[in-house]
């Protein structure tokens, strides 16, 4: 698949700064999701949901912990 037309958006996201969250939030852990799907937070905790294509997984937003 050409792909092309997308490198106008590819250069420009490359070149967007990188910056820390804003307050409230700190970075408490990274995680790489490959073919990212979807991603839902729990209205009762701080669990986030996300699935890929690789499957599910449940993310403590405090700990980081999977």
């Amino acid at each position: 698949m050409n792909t092309s037309h997308l490198d106008i958006l590819r250069r420009t996201i490359a070149q967007c700064p990188i910056s820390p969250p804003p307050e409230p939030w700190k970075l408490v852990t990274e995680r790489a999701a490959g073919s990212l799907l979807e991603v839902g937070f729990d209205r009762e905790s701080e669990l986030l949901l996300v699935t890929s294509s690789s499957g599910r997984s449940v993310i403590d937003c405090l700990t980081g912990e999977k």
